[in-house]
Protein backbone atom coordinates (compact mmCIF):
# COMPACT_ATOMS: atom_id res chain seq x y z
CA UNK A 1 0.00 0.00 0.00
CA UNK A 2 1.46 3.29 -1.03
CA UNK A 3 -0.17 5.55 1.57
CA UNK A 4 0.41 3.38 4.61
CA UNK A 5 1.30 4.96 7.92
CA UNK A 6 4.66 3.98 9.38
CA UNK A 7 4.60 0.98 11.67
CA UNK A 8 5.37 1.34 15.38
CA UNK A 9 8.94 0.60 16.35
CA UNK A 10 8.75 -3.07 17.35
CA UNK A 11 11.73 -4.93 18.69
CA UNK A 12 12.39 -8.57 19.39
CA UNK A 13 12.58 -11.65 17.26
CA UNK A 14 9.88 -12.40 14.75
CA UNK A 15 8.59 -8.88 14.13
CA UNK A 16 10.28 -8.51 10.74
CA UNK A 17 8.62 -11.69 9.50
CA UNK A 18 5.23 -10.73 10.96
CA UNK A 19 5.44 -7.25 9.44
CA UNK A 20 6.29 -8.68 6.02
CA UNK A 21 3.31 -11.07 6.23
CA UNK A 22 0.98 -8.23 7.24
CA UNK A 23 2.15 -6.04 4.35
CA UNK A 24 1.68 -8.91 1.91
CA UNK A 25 -1.86 -9.46 3.21
CA UNK A 26 -3.04 -5.84 2.96
CA UNK A 27 -1.22 -4.75 -0.20
CA UNK A 28 -4.05 -5.59 -2.61
CA UNK A 29 -7.11 -5.16 -0.39
CA UNK A 30 -9.83 -2.96 -1.82
CA UNK A 31 -11.07 0.03 0.15
CA UNK A 32 -14.29 -1.90 0.84
CA UNK A 33 -12.33 -4.82 2.27
CA UNK A 34 -10.20 -2.52 4.43
CA UNK A 35 -13.27 -0.80 5.84
CA UNK A 36 -15.05 -4.12 6.34
CA UNK A 37 -12.23 -5.70 8.34
CA UNK A 38 -11.57 -2.63 10.50
CA UNK A 39 -15.17 -1.84 11.41
CA UNK A 40 -16.83 -3.73 14.24
CA UNK A 41 -20.55 -4.36 14.29
CA UNK A 42 -23.24 -6.59 15.67
CA UNK A 43 -23.52 -8.73 18.76
CA UNK A 44 -23.56 -12.49 18.52
CA UNK A 45 -23.96 -15.09 21.22
CA UNK A 46 -20.29 -15.13 22.22
CA UNK A 47 -18.97 -11.83 20.82
CA UNK A 48 -19.74 -8.27 21.78
CA UNK A 49 -18.96 -7.31 18.19
CA UNK A 50 -17.44 -8.71 15.05
CA UNK A 51 -15.26 -7.39 12.26
CA UNK A 52 -16.03 -8.27 8.69
CA UNK A 53 -14.34 -11.08 6.81
CA UNK A 54 -12.18 -10.94 3.71
CA UNK A 55 -13.19 -14.26 2.19
CA UNK A 56 -10.95 -14.11 -0.88
CA UNK A 57 -7.93 -13.98 1.45
CA UNK A 58 -9.24 -16.53 3.95
CA UNK A 59 -9.62 -13.97 6.77
CA UNK A 60 -12.72 -14.95 8.77
CA UNK A 61 -13.02 -11.72 10.76
CA UNK A 62 -12.53 -11.22 14.47
CA UNK A 63 -14.77 -11.91 17.45
CA UNK A 64 -14.42 -8.84 19.68
CA UNK A 65 -14.67 -8.85 23.46
CA UNK A 66 -14.65 -6.19 26.10
CA UNK A 67 -14.70 -6.06 29.84
CA UNK A 68 -13.00 -4.16 32.64
CA UNK A 69 -10.24 -6.78 32.88
CA UNK A 70 -10.50 -8.61 29.57
CA UNK A 71 -12.89 -11.21 28.24
CA UNK A 72 -16.44 -11.28 29.56
CA UNK A 73 -19.17 -13.88 29.20
CA UNK A 74 -16.63 -16.70 29.09
CA UNK A 75 -15.78 -19.66 31.27
CA UNK A 76 -12.34 -20.84 32.31
CA UNK A 77 -10.53 -17.56 31.67
CA UNK A 78 -8.00 -15.88 33.90
CA UNK A 79 -8.12 -12.20 34.75
CA UNK A 80 -6.15 -9.96 37.03
CA UNK A 81 -7.26 -6.77 38.70
CA UNK A 82 -7.07 -3.64 36.56
CA UNK A 83 -4.92 -0.72 37.54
Amino acid sequence: MKNMLPSPNATGSGWAVAHKKALAFVEDLTIEELVNMTTGSGISSRCVGNTGAVTRKGFPGLCLQDGPVGVRTADFTSAFTAG
